[in-house]
């Protein structure tokens, strides 16, 4: 069964398809998915951990395949050269894990530069990866969003800090991944962002890990004036800086900014609340309020 075709995974949402080719071009657009069947998975298995994949290098590929798509189509293929750029990327992440969290990265775009470079972190090898997916991939399939931007002049001004604060990021060795509570990818994001204090960049409230010492600090202030507290990243809260009162329970984040009127829920990061707006009053004093959402 396996003979006749050469398999590929492109996942779906939370569930995976396969692509059937008759060839080993690794190119996925404009190719048909079909649901996946039990009676091939092992067939899958075989093809993906054989002999000739192994051999031929391209088992990393099949397995970014499964989980990474290609560009999400956010960011300029061809960025002007004459431009600094810096994003902050975060998606869904895979299986179970994407009911609770997002993972997040780091695109840099050097003035000079006609090309982005990727940082993240993962759960295999060696944890930090320049340039291992497209820059605006997907991620487990899921669509990613620009949580923060800056371009020119203070991009060129920041980005050597963010390579500087990259290049020293502690947990960058062979297993000093842990998925949970940290060191992992959004660890990563947050400490270096962190060691920028210019940069008025921070990752999403659903990046869980994110409140991890990765300096070791477990009492802080940061950046924007907050105080921010931790036991290792199972409990903590940060207060001020106008973000009002984060929790962290357990890697979630709930609390309320009620300068903001928001309301910060688990796994769905801040909403905001209705306002009451006076539209009009009669010499009685009586007013008659709208709501705006």
């Amino acid at each position: 069964m396996c003979s006749k075709h050469d398999l590929k995974i492109s996942a779906l949402g939370h569930s995976a398809a396969i692509i059937l080719k008759n060839s080993y071009d690794h190119d996925v657009h404009n190719t048909s998915y079909y649901s996946i069947k039990p009676e091939i998975y092992l067939c899958l298995t075989d093809t993906l951990y054989s002999p000739r994949t192994r051999a031929s290098g391209s088992l990393e590929h099949s397995r970014k395949t499964i989980w990474m798509a290609s560009s999400a189509g956010i960011l300029q293929k061809s960025p002007p050269k004459n431009e600094a750029q810096i994003f902050v990327f975060t998606a869904r992440t895979g299986g179970l894990k994407g009911a609770l969290a997002t993972h997040s990265w780091l695109v840099l775009k050097p003035l000079g530069s006609n090309s982005y470079d990727r940082y993240d972190v993962v759960g295999w090898g060696s944890p930090v990866r320049k340039n291992a997916y497209d820059a605006d991939g997907h991620w487990y399939s899921n669509k990613p969003v620009i949580t923060y931007q800056v371009v020119g002049k203070k991009a060129q001004e920041l980005l050597p800090q963010l390579e500087n604060a990259n290049a020293n990021y502690p947990w960058r060795k062979h297993g000093d991944y842990t998925l949970w509570p940290g060191p992992n990818s959004n660890t990563f994001v947050a400490n270096v962002l962190q060691q920028v204090p210019k940069l008025a960049a921070f990752t999403p409230r659903t990046a869980v890990g994110r409140d991890f010492p990765a300096d070791g600090k477990w009492i802080r202030r940061r950046k924007d004036g907050a105080v921010f507290a931790t036991l290792g990243g199972y409990f903590g809260f940060v207060f001020g800086g106008g973000i009002g009162l984060e929790v962290n329970f357990l890697g979630l984040v709930a609390g309320a900014n009620p300068s903001a009127g928001e309301v910060k829920i688990p796994t769905f990061g801040a909403i905001s609340l209705p306002k009451w707006v006076v539209t009009s009053s009669d010499h009685r004093g009586f007013a008659t309020y709208k709501v705006i959402v």
